[in-house]
């Protein structure tokens, strides 16, 4: 892997994969956590904006040109982050890169299509929170933290939207989507100086910001209990979380194969004794979330309504003796090997590989190499321990 610094403050990170294809990912810090209170939504309605044409090109050609190209291609905004990516052909990289770029550089954010647009992004809004598993994550951040940002969804609520202008789109566009807060990343069996020359041949000159100002925003998650009662919802979720952002790299990856242990898998403790042992929930699991500015151990369970009480009070059981169960374990080599063919899997397609590379170099400056082959029963013990306490606990029935 290659990693430089173009000198306008450009990222630009490039791993040799064998194969046909080739991905690409083109990322800013530029994600929710970014806006301010009266341009809530701006991250995420950019994005979508950004599609509907450049100086060069109608949306309708861009659009031809991605089926052409491209044999996927999306975009997401996040809290701490917007990306860009797609997979092409080998021989299609430099025409598919182009493109993309052309969007992101040369964008017409203006009055054409911008009403239609905010419409779709408002149905969005609407949809997100028909998603009760999303409702759910969303309805503790709310109830965890004081951050202004983060008690609305990353996309914006109805009133948010309405509210922006395309003024506001262009402000956030010129502060924020500059050369020295991106990071580019390509995965491909193409040479490296090939690469780098098409990079720096358009991204080169890029804009920027000499005054870019990032957002850190550290705080401490509120601990309790928080309920919240859903019209038309038959079932009922419930969802812990515990605060893992002090968490150093290592002790990310003991928490990782702590997880294998404890919550990912049909055989995880989760699974055994809650839907295994008890048949009492279709889903449950925990999870890992490591972002800037919010980091979280999620323990998430779906059941019927009038068993929720019941589930929670299994997961607290578990909660509490997970410690003695451990310490019985003769080795942990399974759930590292668990972890390794993960992290095999997720890398083999070149595409999850590029946005890895980027997401992480955008929130850590920083490729979050997680391999867990020095980890050890006691340093997974002592990093559970340090996590495993003070949870929030969001339910929803």
């Amino acid at each position: 892997m290659e990693k430089i610094i173009l000198p306008n403050g450009l990222t630009f990170i490039y791993e040799y994969r064998q194969g046909d294809l080739t991905s690409f990912s083109i990322g800013f810090e530029a994600g929710a956590f970014m806006e301010d209170e009266e341009n809530i939504g701006a991250a995420h309605l950019l994005e979508h904006m950004l599609f509907k044409g450049t100086t060069s090109k109608s949306e309708d050609e861009i659009n031809s040109i991605l089926d052409e190209l491209f044999v996927f291609n999306n975009a997401m905004t996040n809290y701490p982050y917007a990306i860009y990516y797609g997979t092409t052909l080998k021989e299609d990289f430099e025409k598919g890169f182009r493109l993309y770029s052309d969007i992101i550089l040369n964008p017409m954010i203006s009055g054409d299509g911008f009403i239609t647009e905010r419409d779709v992004v408002i149905q969005e809004s609407k949809e997100w929170k028909e998603d009760f598993e999303q409702l759910l994550e969303d309805e503790m951040l709310f109830n965890g933290y004081d951050t202004k940002r983060i008690k609305d969804i990353i996309i914006g609520g109805e009133k948010n939207i309405r509210n922006l202008t395309m003024k506001d789109l262009n402000k956030f566009y010129k502060e924020y989507y500059v050369a020295n807060n991106c990071v580019i990343s390509v995965v491909t069996s193409m040479d490296y100086n090939e690469v780098f020359k098409i990079i720096f041949d358009i991204w080169g000159k890029a804009p920027v910001n000499e005054k870019l100002k990032v957002k850190e925003l550290k705080e401490t998650m509120n601990c309790g209990i928080y309920e919240k009662e859903i019209e038309g919802f038959l079932g009922a979720k419930i969802l812990y979380g515990f605060d893992i952002s002090s968490l150093s790299i290592d002790e990310l990856k003991d928490l990782y194969v702590f997880n294998g242990y404890f919550g990912e898998g049909v055989s995880s403790k989760l699974y055994d004794k809650i839907r295994t042992e008890n048949g009492l929930s279709y889903d449950v699991y925990g999870k890992i979330k490591y972002e800037k500015n919010i980091g979280l151990y999620t323990i998430y369970a779906g059941c019927k309504k009038s068993e929720i009480y019941k589930v929670k009070e299994l997961i607290d059981s578990l909660l509490n003796s997970w410690k003695e169960e451990f310490l019985k374990i003769k080795s942990i080599d399974t759930y590292k090997k668990r972890i390794k063919m993960r992290k095999e899997f997720l890398e083999e397609r070149t595409i999850e590989r590029a946005k890895w590379l980027c997401v992480n170099n955008i929130m850590f400056h920083n490729d979050m190499d997680l391999d867990s082959k020095d980890v050890t029963a006691e340093k997974v013990l002592e990093t559970a321990c340090k996590v495993l306490k003070n949870p929030i606990v969001q339910i929803i029935r």
